[in-house]
Order: structure tokens, then sequence, then C-alpha cells
């Protein structure tokens, strides 16, 4: 599978958390409060204004430099509401400096298509990726994601279509739902 056993994308920074919670009890968040969790920080002014421009999967910039490729910001009454589990790896708003496309977002289309898909299997979502010079990248998903991680040379902006689909039998190259992490802001 292609992403497995590859170092994390927040490997080159301190400012990713994680926090051992386990809990999937719809509403109870006051173990989270009394964590710190919540309520969440506001976003920084200069990455606020980026986050009304940008869909909500993007990149950020962090106040130690490093660049986190794939993060999903979502406002705190969101993931209340949904009742996201955001504590697996998340990032702080304070230490978001600066917030950008992520180079790992599928094209518009095909994020919105991959986002209304229904599981396909066991596995969860599986599917082809067609690229612009017709080769085919299989995909099995754990859930909907807007980010994908191709290999070299390919961009997504290369993916002219999506097919859904199973894995066909000796696949050697599956491509997984790359690993992101949650900025859950106010």
């Amino acid at each position: 599978m292609f992403g497995q056993g590859r170092p994390p994308s927040w490997a080159g920074t301190r400012l990713v958390e994680a926090y051992p919670y386990v809990s999937y009890r719809r509403g109870d968040f006051e173990r989270l409060e009394r964590a710190g969790l919540l309520p969440a920080d506001p976003v920084p002014p200069r990455a606020a204004k980026r986050l009304k421009r940008l869909p909500a999967s993007a990149a950020a910039v962090l106040v130690d430099g490093s660049l986190l490729p794939r993060v999903v910001f979502a406002h705190e009454d969101y993931v209340r509401d949904e009742f996201i589990p955001f504590w697996l790896h998340f990032i702080r708003p304070r230490y978001v400096a600066d917030v950008r496309p992520s180079p790992n977002r599928f094209p518009p289309r095909i994020a919105e298509r991959v986002g209304a898909a229904e599981e396909t299997s066991r596995v969860g979502i599986e599917f082809q990726l067609v690229m612009r010079d017709k080769r085919r990248f299989a995909c099995q998903y754990a859930e909907p994601s807007e980010f994908v991680e191709l290999p070299g040379p390919y961009h997504p902006e290369d993916i002219v279509d999506i097919v859904f689909s199973p894995t066909p039998l000796g696949e050697e190259l599956v491509l997984v739902t790359p690993d992101y992490v949650w900025c859950v802001y106010r």
C-alpha cells in the first residue's frame, strides 16, 4: 500500500498533538473540555482571512516554520454537532501562522465525488483514479477524504476521472487515505 510505513506528514514538528481519548458517545465533550482541548482557540487573523477563501482542507504553515500539507480546518460547532474525533492528531489554532492550498487536495470535481461516496466494500471506499496519461491508480480509503498522496511524478491536477470499483486482484500499488491533522477553531 502506497504511503504506509512512511513517517507521518507532521514528523518535522512537535506542535501536532494527540490526546489518548477514546469515546464515540455523541456529545461527550466534558473530558475534552477538562483537558483544555475545548473550547477551541480562535484562529489567528491572517489565517482566518485565508480560510474564508480556501476550502476547509488546506495546508498550514506553523509558527515553527514547518508546513503541514494536509490539515482539515473545522469550526468547533461542526465538530460538536458531528462528533468528529479530532483529538487523534490535531494542531491548535494558535500554532498556525498561515493557511495555503494543500498540494495534496483532490481537484474540486473529484473531491465532491469522493465526499459523496458510500462504502463500496468492507475496507471502505474503493475507486480508481484515471490520470491524464491513462494510467490508473487503485485506491482504498477508510473514509471520504479530500486528500490524495500520489507517487511521483503525478500531482492531483493530473487526475481526469474517478471510477468507483473494487481494487483489481493482484494490484501492486494501492493508494490509501493519506494522514492528516485537524485544526479546530472558533
